[in-house]
């Protein structure tokens, strides 16, 4: 018993020991990639810096704080190549981790990314603000002397020269490193001159440029070529021209060369990730085929039930239409039913109103009669008596002393025509 209980414990830590081993190497490998990445940036190789950044990312685990830092290299590089949406996101996803930290100095260095990438895009009034907030986030004297300068870039862009001017001074004041004093000068001699201070100007920019690398070098160049041009000097000022254009052209041989071999380099990479995304890319079609015919088995079983639902629903309505259909036809026979009982009812109503006017009329009019009858039975009316006769009976019987009186007419018109007629048929015989 006890063999086996120090055998387990000894299992779990070989396997401990094997885990904790795992970590440290995938730790170790992910620095590796970073330092990688970093010297790759610096030659400006942004692909293949990007790849060890995302590698690097994909084996750091846990620790916050190289996230941090990959996030905001990969913001750089996707300023550099100008997609904006991309830096946004990496800086944003640093900026959570730096709240969540809880750690001034990092989100310090957020902001600060944040200005330069609007110093990037020429929006330097967007940019000061998040200086001024990354200044007061930090203590450091050389991460100051840096915000300091590029707040001092954002006023000059904003033509606020009086704080620009301010900020490089404070800038100098903090102490910055030796290598970035040459930088600070060409700034302060280009706010000098912003301000027309030439004399002052002159002084920055001639004791910066032979300390500066060749594109700042250019730089200082056209700026002393506009220096000389508000003093009126014009050769020095075409001096200056020509030491700027000699100094562009060499810039854009380097570049170049610098291009070139960037280009075979990047094509190089791309076809490695191209054939890594191939593989990755059939993996994802045969994926991609599977779901395609599961979802399409399951739309057809959905269909079919549906289609079933809706047929059982179309039988049931035309049920329910047929029972009303029956429903509104017997509705209506009775109806009609109790129409036509009423209307029987009234012409009953109407006959017996009739029946019972004729007995009134009889009522009246048989006294009449019987009272007027002498001993031989004959009647011995009066002309109103005769008139009230002739009301009642034409009223009991529709007009009949009218019809009969016109009947009695055509019988005496036939009869008088009809010898003439014969005496004439009579005649054209004769003929």
């Amino acid at each position: 018993m006890k063999i086996l209980t120090f055998l387990l414990i000894l299992c779990t830590f070989l396997y401990s020991c094997g885990q904790e081993k795992q970590t440290s190497a995938a730790h170790e490998q992910a620095y590796s990639h970073f330092r990688q990445a970093k010297a790759l940036q610096k030659q400006y190789y942004l692909l293949n810096a990007a790849g060890h950044y995302q590698e690097a990312g994909r084996l750091a685990g846990n620790d916050s704080t190289l996230i941090f830092y990959l996030n905001i290299e990969l913001g750089k590089i996707n300023r550099l190549l100008m997609q904006y949406d991309h830096e946004s996101q990496y800086i944003e996803q640093a900026s959570d981790i730096a709240r969540s930290m809880q750690n001034d100095t990092l989100l310090a260095q957020v902001l600060h990314e944040k200005a330069l990438s609007y110093i990037t895009r020429q929006k330097p009034a967007d940019g000061i603000p998040l200086l001024k907030e990354a200044i007061r986030h930090t203590t450091d004297t050389l991460c100051l002397a840096t915000y300091e300068q590029d707040m001092a870039r954002l006023y000059l862009m904003n033509s606020q020269n009086d704080s620009a001017l301010q900020s490089v001074r404070r800038a100098f004041a903090h102490q910055p490193h030796a290598d970035d004093k040459p930088s600070l000068e060409l700034l302060k001699g280009q706010i000098f001159l912003a301000l027309q201070m030439t004399d002052s100007a002159r002084i920055c920019l001639t004791h910066a440029i032979a300390r500066l690398p060749l594109a700042e070098q250019a730089e200082a160049s056209h700026s002393l070529a506009r220096l000389y041009e508000l003093t009126g000097d014009t050769h020095a000022e075409l001096d200056e021209l020509k030491r700027y254009i000699t100094l562009r052209e060499s810039l854009t041989n380097d570049r170049k060369k610098d291009i070139m071999e960037k280009i075979h380099l990047a094509q190089a990479y791309r076809q490695q990730q191209e054939r890594a995304e191939h593989a990755e890319m059939e993996q994802a079609r045969k994926e991609i085929i599977l779901h395609r015919v599961l979802l399409s088995a399951a739309i057809c079983i959905l269909t079919l039930l549906y289609l079933h639902h809706r047929t059982k629903q179309r039988k049931q309505r035309l049920s329910i239409q047929l029972q009303h259909e029956k429903l509104k036809q017997m509705e209506t026979e009775v109806a009609l039913a109790h129409e036509q009982q009423l209307r029987e009812q009234k012409e009953l109503e109407s006959l017996n109103r009739t029946v019972a006017y004729y007995r009134q009329l009889n009522a009246l009019t048989l006294p009449i009669l019987m009272n007027k009858r002498n001993s031989q039975g004959a009647l011995n009316l009066s002309q109103e008596e005769w008139d009230t006769l002739i009301q009642n009976t034409n009223a009991c019987f529709d007009n009949f002393t009218q019809r009969l009186k016109a009947h009695c007419q055509r019988k005496y018109l036939a009869t008088k025509d009809a010898p003439e007629r014969k005496t004439a048929n009579f005649q054209y015989q004769l003929r």
